[in-house]
């Protein structure tokens, strides 16, 4: 028996010395993670970091819900060529080191001191912790203001620092060293051996080219273009000048097409200089004979603006002429000797004649009158009318005949003596 009991105690000894060495071990030591990951929680319950499979697949450790990083300190910034050279030095206004899950530190150009930066739209970052430098290319040369804001790891960015202020530089002397620009960077056709003081600056001696000419065959300085074709007479030009109007001076841009067989097209622009009275004219060729142009002429306060559209046929093809007027009064359309208006919503043409006869009829006879002195446009003509009558049914029939250019013959018939009047359309096709 005591054998027996010294064999137990024997083994409760043993299982106090594991145990106690058990106690003594790490309880993840020699332990993995499978297809998993550990979630870290502050002291609230609220997670703050993921270590394993994150979830989007990917594996790591990843910071979850982390505060606000501290604000940067201010930037230095340096002006540069069309540029500005941001330089962050790593601290920060509250906090004497970089957060551990600090990301990056953004720079953002601003309009303004004031202006809150946009987290989404950084023009440049520093990845570096410790503070590093980044060259921003800035459009035109006016002022701007940087400012710096830290983001973490979450996502999260904290405040804005205080805004520095530069505008970037225009190229000097100090740029372009003594010697770097030699004759072979330049044409020496482009400059033409002359000063660009009141000389003549081309691009080429011959053939196609541009030329500034101070004095145009006019007087007038002009650019002339020349195209190179053996066909051209003169040049296009460009031409500025003021037309002395009588009570006011007319300023006015003409630009020419290159002359070729006697005529070119040009194209007038007049500024409103008087009561805002300006104009356009485009001539597709300044021959009179087949002449057309379109012309857009500004009224004014005191005026009436017109838009002109003129198309005349060549001597040779038969002659004659139309044109359209659009004014803020109306709309006239001109076909040779002919005119149609609109006016007010009324349409008035040369191939419609409207008018009353007054008839006063034999009873139960069928009586007319004869409408003369008409020009009723179009070769073949009808006639269209109707009766005025307070008694419906006393006017039997009403009929026109003898429809012409002229004139027509107008009858009517009903079974009383009452003076009828009688409304007559004309239509000519």
């Amino acid at each position: 028996m005591s054998n027996e009991v010294a064999r137990l105690a024997a083994r409760v000894a043993a299982l106090e010395r594991q145990l106690a060495r058990t106690t003594r071990t790490a309880r993840l030591a020699y332990s993995s993670i499978e297809d998993g990951a550990i979630e870290v929680h502050d002291r609230d319950g609220a997670l703050t970091g993921i270590v394993g499979v994150q979830p989007d697949g990917t594996t790591g450790v990843t910071a979850v819900n982390g505060p606000p990083p501290p604000t940067p300190s201010a930037p230095l910034v340096e002006a540069g060529l069309s540029a500005i050279k941001v330089t962050w030095d790593g601290g920060f206004t509250d906090a004497a080191f970089a957060p551990l899950d600090l990301a990056r530190v953004q720079v953002h150009i601003l309009p303004s001191a004031t202006a809150a930066p946009d987290v989404r739209n950084p023009v440049a970052t520093i990845e570096a912790g410790s503070g590093a430098s980044a060259t921003v290319g800035i459009d035109g040369h006016d002022a701007v203001w940087v400012r710096l804001l830290a983001v973490n790891t979450s996502g999260i960015p904290g405040g804005a620092s205080t805004a520095a202020v530069a505008a970037p530089r225009l190229a000097d002397g100090g740029d372009i060293a003594a010697g770097s620009v030699r004759a072979e960077h330049l044409d020496a056709d482009a400059v033409n051996g002359k000063t660009v003081t009141g000389a003549v600056v081309q691009t080429a001696t011959a053939g196609p080219r541009l030329v500034l000419n101070p004095a145009s065959s006019d007087g007038q300085p002009a650019l002339e273009m020349y195209s190179g074709s053996r066909a051209e007479i003169a040049p296009g030009r460009v031409r500025s000048g003021v037309l002395d109007m009588g009570s006011w001076l007319q300023p006015q841009i003409t630009v020419d097409s290159p002359l070729v067989g006697g005529s070119r097209a040009d194209i007038t622009l007049r500024s409103p200089a008087m009561d805002g009275q300006g104009s356009v004219k485009l001539e597709p060729s300044d021959q009179t004979d087949g002449y057309a142009h379109a012309t857009v002429q500004n009224g004014g306060p005191n005026a009436d603006s017109a838009i002109t559209l003129y198309g005349s046929r060549g001597s040779k093809a038969g002659g004659g002429a139309h044109s359209i007027i659009v004014k803020g009064s109306g709309i006239t359309v001109n076909s040779g000797t002919r005119q149609m208006t609109f006016t007010d919503g009324v349409l008035k043409a040369p191939n419609i004649v409207t008018g009353i006869v007054t008839i006063t009829p034999t009873p139960n006879t069928p009586t007319s009158i004869t409408v003369s002195g008409l020009n009723v446009a179009g070769s073949v003509h009808r006639a269209f009318v109707t009766a005025y009558s307070v008694a419906p049914g006393t006017v039997a029939e009403c009929s026109a005949s003898n429809v012409s250019a002229s004139g027509l013959t107008v009858w009517v018939n009903r079974t009383n003596n009452v003076s009828t009047n009688v409304w007559y359309l004309i239509i000519g096709s």
